[in-house]
């Protein structure tokens, strides 16, 4: 495992925590899960009625496997607020540009075994695309050395996206956006609450 020194540790940690409405969609790809099982990214992504995606989307190895480290302390930090619960679901896919086929066996058993006991095996796995590029321009997703984090509807649409490393005011904020998304429509467009009806005024 790389060892970082102190200045880059300090770059890292500087990077502000950052949300971002978007409209684009995941790229479809068929690909396995950390059991082995045909899985279909992101049909088969079951939302309760919502689902966090951890993306660790990277060109280089090294990064690739940090951003992979804090997703799953995002996850440990999230799951112990109880933001991952019966009603949002955690799904893990590195994403990665496809190497030689004889290989993706290996780098998936390694990656699953780093993921091992944190992440559920049958929502985890690795994507591999043809281009990480347009992969993440496909979805409008912010391509940077920063782990991003996903919230999906139940029909599979990317609500908001967040990038950073874990903090507690990054967990407010996804915190904050689940209950809003979670509102009844009145409480979230206050306009939208029945209005009393006028009462007639009537002489005694």
């Amino acid at each position: 495992m790389k060892v970082f020194n102190i200045s880059q540790f300090i770059a890292i940690t500087a990077i502000v925590f950052s949300n971002v409405v978007i409209s684009g969609e995941l790229e479809t790809l068929k690909t396995k899960n950390f059991d082995g099982d045909k899985f279909m990214f992101p049909a088969d992504i079951e939302a309760q009625p919502l689902a966090l995606l951890f993306l660790a989307m990277s060109s280089e190895q090294d990064n690739g496997q940090w951003q992979q480290l804090q997703l799953i302390e995002w996850h440990k930090q999230l799951e112990a607020a109880q933001v991952i619960n019966n009603e949002v679901s955690a799904y893990h896919f590195p994403v990665m540009e496809s190497p030689p086929f004889f290989v993706k066996g290996i780098i998936r058993n390694a990656m699953a075994k780093a993921y091992e006991g944190t992440a559920n095996m049958s929502q985890s796995g690795v994507l591999y695309v043809d281009d990480l590029v347009k992969f993440a321009r496909s979805a409008e997703l912010i391509l940077n050395d920063q782990p991003t984090l996903l919230l999906l509807s139940s029909d599979g649409k990317i609500l908001q996206e967040f990038k950073g490393t874990v903090s507690d005011e990054g967990i407010a904020e996804i915190q904050a956006s689940i209950a809003t998304i979670s509102a009844p429509a009145a409480e979230r467009r206050p306009e939208l609450k029945a209005r009393p009806e006028a009462t007639a005024e009537t002489d005694d």
